[in-house]
């Protein structure tokens, strides 16, 4: 399960009568049983998230237009932006220190996924 659909599920469970916008990249994104929902209403294209969920939006840059159609329509929408991770100095030579300690010639392939998995996790 995607991080976005497990925060979405998230959100849902807390309140389900609101529809969340999640930011990503340059798109907002409706997701789950809100694309379903509101993607005919606001004439967006549906498309899969992945096989079991769908998904729609539109460009960050069409915001303003589809604030007004969430006005008119009397929708609880609440914008949830991208979380951004601070890529300090320190977090980065911490990754360098991680990546130094790895002896590429005697790294079993269970650890290799572990230790790529530790470093997804930590990116």
């Amino acid at each position: 399960m995607s991080k976005l659909y497990t925060k979405y599920l998230s959100l849902k469970e807390n309140n389900k009568d609101k529809y969340y916008l999640f930011e990503c990249g340059i798109f907002y994104l409706f997701i789950g049983s809100d694309a379903e929902k509101l993607g005919d209403l606001l004439k967006l294209k549906i498309t899969p998230l992945n096989d079991s969920v769908k998904k729609c939006g539109f460009p960050v840059k069409s915001i303003d237009k589809y604030k007004i159609l969430f006005l008119k329509h009397n929708l609880d929408v609440e914008i949830i932006a991208k979380e951004e991770k601070p890529y300090t100095h320190d977090f980065c030579l911490n990754i360098i220190k991680s990546l130094k300690e790895v002896d590429l010639n005697y790294i079993s392939p269970m650890e290799s996924m572990k230790f790529l998995q530790d470093l997804k996790d930590k990116l």
